[in-house]
């Protein structure tokens, strides 16, 4: 019967091995000290390696490893025990070991077995080629090694060498030279109080225990659990450990391991220990305790049996449980979530367990409740959950803005702090180009997120932009706006420019007649004169700001008979220039001496003749081509009358009946176009009474002087 539940509880260290090339050691060789002496055990790498052991034996090599090199201390041949040796190692075997010592002997020899079922075994289990049974056979031999180090030594698998000196020793190992092992085995770092961590769950006549044994996995090869009654006498709650010689890679990453006890009593206290068991067949004098007692549980979970709105915006919940389970109970509590995969939140905590109905005040648009029942011991049942719609007629607060910033590219950020309203449906932004114009909302959807990143143009010539932010509720209740949040865009478009309208000579001095710019943001204007005939580079002549416009501006560095241009460039506040305005040129000449053209013009009425005669001096007479007079009988609407011979200082006509007065000016018309001069006003009046219809004479000179016309 041993031998039987035995092989079934190991069975999966079998299958694992036939996968897998490692047997049942965490490595292929391992050691330890104890008492004095050095334990060591391997296992072979392939069935060949196990075969060639078997004829040669395993020569194994010890060292002591220091700084002055390795001194050797051993030399050793360990060989498998023959069927009868290892027969008569068994005679004197205790009764608790004696089933390990026959198991072993049975499965490394099988034709000598002392009990038959091994070969049985065998053959119902492993029906396969000779390799797979050796397999299964070496795992076996390997496996009841464990419990005992003779064992491990009668199979040819391990080895003890006393030792006096605490240190670092080199274990080589091989088989007729083949087959190279080697480990190092420090004895000053061995650690038998690994932490356990064990805790336990107690429920009804039943307890869960778990312990980490994660930094258990290379040096134990399971666990014993414990049991007490009263916390001192223990005893095995299994003649096998707890293996963790082959985790599954669940254990492996989570290091937790668990072994469930049934509890013959309830509310009768129990006391656990748990204690390693490592390769070596030694069982931890380190361990770790629990205690707890198991309860009777309650069945059976609150029902919700209604659930209602009052009119004062509280949620009426009455609920049921089976009096059966009124013993058991502690208290009850409500829960509360948004929604049904929300965070469930306690609501109201240790209500009294004869309470069945409560008036709840609801601060959200949206409720779920559920009624749990805390039990004396154990864990809390909940009831379905039930929904419960509230009045919700408060608004979120406005957001509170953190901060606001455009960039050079009109990237534009705006965060604000989240709102503390736990039925927030999210905010809404709203975005003008103008503070006196209407926002346009610029989220159809409304957004949770606490950053707005929009982008708006620079080139509209629009100074600011402006943004304002709500929030609402899943009511749709809106928050007041938020004041105005006003971003000054980054100044990108350059400055309207200046220009040059005319230029103008006034004697040494050249007058720049000019036009400012109609930008709003002008800082400064810069006038710049090239002299085209001889420079390449244009010099800053003047500096203005907007509040020193001035036109015409004087430039007096200039020299005589030179081909000048200027322009203007127009700066802004942001240092943004426009371009150069239009270029604009002169030609400076020297200065001309004044003419004077005319000397004396004057005019009088001979009465007895009714004629007006003019007379005229002039400068230069021989350079005179012609004479143009004008005549009007008003002073102010002079008209060309006749052009005279150049060579003509007089002129006489006769004046017409009821003719008042006549208005004279006279033009000399140079042949070199010296200038255009005129001469000053000469008026003559006649008396009443003493003009006559008189005839004009035609003289030679008046019929010489209608050449000119």
């Amino acid at each position: 019967m041993f031998l039987r539940l035995l092989l079934v509880k190991i069975i999966c260290i079998t299958l694992y091995t036939m996968a897998h090339a490692q047997m049942v050691l965490p490595k292929y060789v391992v050691g330890k000290s104890h008492e004095g002496k050095l334990l060591i055990k391997w296992e072979p790498e392939s069935i060949a390696e196990w075969q060639l052991a078997q004829e040669y034996g395993y020569d194994v090599k010890l060292s002591y490893i220091s700084k002055m090199g390795d001194t050797p201390l051993k030399v050793a041949n360990v060989k498998a025990l023959s069927s009868p040796a290892f027969i008569q190692a068994m005679v004197n075997v205790s009764d608790d070991k004696y089933n390990y010592y026959r198991s072993a002997h049975d499965f490394l020899y099988p034709e000598q077995a002392l009990e038959e079922s091994v070969n049985t075994m065998i053959n119902n289990v492993v029906k396969t080629d000779d390799e797979t049974v050796d397999m299964l056979r070496l795992s076996m031999v390997s496996y009841f090694s464990i419990y005992e180090m003779d064992i491990a030594a009668h199979t040819g698998l391990g080895l003890t060498v006393p030792y006096d000196k605490e240190g670092r020793y080199k274990i080589e190992i091989s088989v007729n030279n083949q087959y190279q092992k080697e480990y190092i085995l420090d004895t000053r770092k061995q650690n038998d109080k690994l932490p356990f961590q064990l805790k336990a769950e107690f429920s009804e006549n039943v307890v869960k225990l778990y312990w980490n044994a994660k930094a258990h996995f290379d040096k134990s090869y399971g666990f014993f659990i414990e049991k007490s009654s009263d916390g001192i006498v223990y005893s095995k709650t299994s003649e096998q450990p707890y293996l963790c010689a082959r985790p599954s890679d669940k254990v492996k990453i989570q290091g937790v391991m668990s072994a469930t006890d049934s509890l013959q009593h309830n509310y009768r206290d129990y006391f656990y220990r748990i204690r390693s068991f490592d390769y070596f067949g030694h069982t931890s004098d380190n361990y770790e305790a629990v205690s707890g007692y198991g309860f009777n549980e309650i069945k059976y979970s609150p029902r919700i049996v209604m659930a209602n709105q009052n009119e004062d915006n509280t949620a009426y919940i009455e609920w049921a449980i089976e009096q059966v389970d009124l013993p058991l109970i502690d208290y009850f509590r409500v829960l509360r979530a948004d929604s049904l995969k929300g965070n469930w939140e306690i609501n109201i905590d240790t209500i009294p367990k004869q309470t069945r109905k409560l008036n709840i005040p609801m601060d959200h648009a949206t409720n779920h409740y559920r009624v749990e029942t805390v039990p004396i011991d154990g864990n809390s049942l909940s009831s379905t959950p039930v929904f419960v719609m509230g009045i919700d007629t408060i608004a979120p607060p406005t957001p509170e803005v953190i901060s606001a910033m455009i960039d050079s590219t009109g990237k534009v950020e705006i965060k604000w702090h989240p709102s503390e309203a736990s039925d927030l449906w999210g905010y809404r932004v709203f975005k003008s180009n103008f503070a006196d114009q209407e926002y346009t909302l610029i989220n159809a959807n409304v957004t949770k997120d606490t950053v707005l990143i929009d982008t708006t143009h620079l080139n509209l010539g629009i100074k600011n932009v402006y943004y304002k932010i709500l929030a609402a509720d899943q009511r749709n209740n809106r928050s007041p706006f938020t004041e105005p949040i006003v971003l000054t865009k980054p100044d990108v478009m350059l400055p309207y420019g200046a220009f040059v309208k005319k230029l103008e000579q006034a004697t040494d001095t050249v007058m720049i007649h000019w036009n400012p710019s109609p930008s709003d943001d002008v800082a400064t204007y810069k006038i710049f004169r090239r002299n085209l005939l001889s420079e390449r580079e244009w010099t800053l002549i003047q500096v203005l700001d907007t509040n020193n416009v001035v036109s015409p501006l004087i430039d007096t560095d200039i020299v005589f008979d030179n081909h000048y241009g200027y322009t203007i460039v127009t700066t802004d506040v942001s240092d943004l220039s426009s371009e150069p305005s239009e270029l604009k040129t002169i030609y400076v000449n020297k200065p001309k001496e004044k003419f004077e053209s005319i000397n004396e013009f004057s005019g009088k009425y001979d009465k007895r003749k009714n004629e007006v005669l003019l007379s005229w001096d002039v400068n230069d007479p021989q350079d005179v081509e012609t004479y143009l007079l004008f005549r009007g009988q008003d002073k102010d609407k002079l008209s060309r009358y006749k052009y005279l011979d150049g060579d003509q200082a007089t002129y006489s006509e006769s004046v017409p009946k009821d003719t008042k007065a006549y208005h004279y000016k006279i033009k000399p018309i140079y042949k070199n176009g010296k200038g255009v001069f005129y001469s000053d006003l000469v008026s003559v009046a006649f008396p009443e009474g003493t003009n006559t219809d008189t005839k004009e004479p035609k003289s030679k000179k008046n019929r010489k002087s209608n050449r000119g016309k």
